[in-house]
C-alpha cells in the first residue's frame, strides 16, 4: 500500500503541478545541516481546526501532500537531481475511514512521512533500492511559529541521499484540499552548523 501511494504522489507531482505558478512572496526554506535536510512550507490560511480523510473532497488524489525534492534551480527552470521526501494524506480506503479534525499539529501527526525515489532517479527502476529507502528513511514534522510546517530528514543514510546530487535549491510543493493554499516554491539552499549535544556518559 504504501509503494502504491508515492506513485500516486509521483503521477500528480509530475502532471497536475506543472502548470502551477511559482510562488516567491512565501516565507519557505530550505536547509542543509550536516546531518539533516529541513524543508519549511507555509501555511497559506490559519486555522483552528483541520479536517481530514474527506472523500468527497478528493476522490482520486492525495487529499495533503507537502513534498521536498532536491535539484538545482537556473533561469526559471528546476531540475530534479531524484531524491524527496513527504508527507501525505492519502485517499486510499477513504469509504472505510471516518473524516477527521484536530488542530495543525494533529493533521501533521497524521501524515505518512517517507523519503522515495521519483522518476529523475537513476534509481527508479531499482526496487530494491526504491523500497528501502522508503521504508527504512525517518522523517519528522512539526509545527513552527504557528504558521508553518517544518520537516526534516533525520537519519543519516536518508540526509546523505538527499545530498547526493549536490543540489543547490529544493522544490517545496504543498497539495492541499482548497486550491488557493496549495502552492509550489523553491528556496535556494541554505547552510547551518547545529551544535551537537554533549554526548552521554
Amino acid at each position: 500500500m504504501k509503494i502504491s501511494v508515492f506513485f500516486t504522489l509521483i503521477f500528480f507531482i509530475s502532471f497536475n503541478l506543472k502548470a502551477a505558478e511559482i510562488r516567491d512572496d512565501i516565507d519557505c526554506a530550505a536547509i542543509f545541516s550536516e546531518d539533516h535536510i529541513f524543508a519549511r512550507f507555509p501555511l497559506i490560511k490559519k486555522r483552528n481546526i483541520w479536517q481530514w480523510y474527506v472523500i468527497e473532497r478528493t476522490p482520486s488524489r492525495p487529499e495533503y501532500a507537502w513534498i521536498a525534492e532536491t535539484g538545482k534551480y537556473h533561469n526559471g527552470i528546476f531540475k530534479a537531481d531524484g531524491f524527496a521526501f513527504s508527507l501525505l494524506i492519502g485517499s486510499a480506503d477513504l469509504e472505510k475511514t471516518p473524516p477527521k479534525n484536530g488542530n495543525s499539529t494533529d493533521l501533521i501527526n497524521a501524515t505518512k512521512k517517507n523519503a522515495f525515489f521519483t522518476k529523475s532517479s537513476p534509481h527508479y527502476n531499482n526496487e530494491e533500492l526504491k523500497e528501502k529507502l522508503t521504508h527504512s528513511s525517518i522523517i519528522k514534522a512539526k509545527i513552527v511559529e504557528d504558521d508553518a510546517i517544518m520537516a526534516m530528514t533525520v537519519d543519516k543514510p536518508t540526509t546523505d541521499e538527499g545530498k547526493r546530487g549536490k543540489a543547490t535549491h529544493i522544490k517545496l510543493t504543498a497539495i492541499l484540499p482548497e486550491s488557493t493554499e496549495s502552492y509550489i516554491c523553491i528556496p535556494k539552499i541554505e547552510y547551518i552548523k547545529m551544535k551537537k549535544s554533549p554526548k552521554s556518559r
